[in-house]
């Protein structure tokens, strides 16, 4: 049988799904304390994908529903399109690789993977270089 996965861009997010994608981008990007030049061109594009004002409804909404890990860990379990895990799981590990996967980063994008059943064309190790 084969199984066939909904392609699904980030501007087709809902909206849980749209505040998880701000929630992650906050954590990869806060991992190691700036933003570099290169994780700032790929957050610029992600940006960009999801619409401006879309973006900015989704920080609202993370910065509303999510005070913590705990937080953040139950809405990714309740994310259940895998098109939309995939478009989320692309546009974050494009942020981490953009320049190295931070130690702090790398628990977290392989708890994703594992969670959401994605196969990471490249593993998110920790100081691994783009």
């Amino acid at each position: 049988m084969v199984v066939r996965i909904e392609v699904v861009d980030l501007e087709d997010l809902d909206e849980d799904e749209r505040a998880a994608l701000v929630a992650l981008l906050d954590k990869v990007i806060a991992a190691d304390q700036e933003l570099t030049d290169d994780e700032e061109k790929s957050l610029r594009r992600t940006i960009d994908a999801l619409g401006p004002d879309a973006y900015a409804r989704a920080v609202d909404r993370a910065d509303e529903t999510i005070k913590d890990d705990a937080d953040l860990r139950r809405l990714l379990q309740n994310i259940t399109r895998q098109g939309a895990r995939e478009a989320i799981y692309t546009a974050i590990m494009d942020v981490a690789l953009a320049n190295v996967v931070m130690p702090q980063e790398a628990p977290l994008l392989e708890w994703l993977a594992r969670t959401w059943d994605i196969q990471p064309k490249s593993p998110p190790s920790a100081g691994r270089t783009h």
